[in-house]
């Protein structure tokens, strides 16, 4: 049965799929294509270092310095940051969390949910399945991702840490499985989409805010440890492949805490809302 409910599953997602990836893909080929001509372009570091700190924290580069050559050039880690890393858990973020919070509350809209709860699987079943299973496609985009750029250098023979770009993938799905979880619990709690994606949606926006503006906050500074996002820090990991543990409890702990929750709520949660 859990069989059947992954293949039905990625088979009335299968378009959305293809699109998302297709899409995410084409950006990544796009950014390496364009590296050659933005590299020798001079001014690009004077342009880095000049752009505010919460345009500069947008693109994950906390120091400049750490993007460019001696001769104030964009390194290839220092644009990959600055163009794709740094937003790609932004836009697979998106998808998650439309996924997220889809994910029970458009059958319960359909009014399948009942239907689909008649047959011998159980709730904690269907949701624990259809999560695991989301979160593959979660995996398999980021490993296109990462097997994209990691193409795109050899045909440039721009020399880049594989495993730095592998860490800094994994990091960055782990920021986009915890937005996926949270998008999730709210959908098992209004089982209606709208609903879900916009406080899933307007909660994640505000989060991201906050990290963005962390510089510029002064003796609130610390509310910056409240976003997930403060803890993906692309080209630190591209540079150097340090992963800070730090972030994996921080993930990890909000998606077992947000997957955990929605099993609960899904359980005992009136299907006629």
């Amino acid at each position: 049965m859990k069989f059947a409910l992954i293949a039905v599953h990625l088979r009335l997602s299968m378009y959305e799929i293809l699109a998302w990836a297709g899409g995410l893909l084409l950006y990544a080929a796009a950014i390496v294509w364009i590296y050659p001509m933005v590299s020798a372009v001079e001014g690009m570091g004077e342009y880095l270092k000049a752009m505010p700190d919460q345009f500069r924290e947008m693109a994950g580069v906390t120091d400049p310095s750490h993007a460019l050559d001696a001769q104030g050039f964009f390194t290839f880690e220092g644009f990959l940051s600055t163009e794709y890393m740094g937003w790609f858990p932004v836009l697979l973020g998106i998808y998650a969390i439309m996924s997220g919070a889809g994910i029970v509350a458009r059958d319960a809209e359909r009014g399948a949910l009942d239907i689909i709860l008649a047959q011998p699987v159980h709730r904690y079943g269907l949701l624990v399945t259809r999560a695991i299973t989301q979160i593959g496609v979660l995996g398999v985009l980021t490993s296109g991702s990462f097997g994209t750029l990691l193409v795109g250098a050899l045909l440039l023979d721009e020399p880049i840490g594989k495993l730095n770009l592998l860490y800094t993938h994994a990091v960055a799905l782990g920021l986009i499985v915890s937005l996926f979880s949270f998008a999730t619990l709210w959908s098992t709690i209004f089982l209606r989409t709208s609903r879900a994606m916009a406080v899933a949606g307007l909660g994640t926006v505000l989060l991201y805010v906050i990290n963005v503006l962390a510089p510029s906050l002064g003796s609130l500074g610390w509310l910056e440890k409240m976003s997930p996002f403060a803890y993906y820090e692309s080209l630190s990991l591209l540079n150097t492949g340090d992963v800070d543990p730090l972030s994996i409890i921080v993930y990890l702990g909000i998606t077992l805490f947000a997957l955990g929750a929605a099993t609960q709520v899904f359980e005992r949660r009136d299907l006629v809302s």
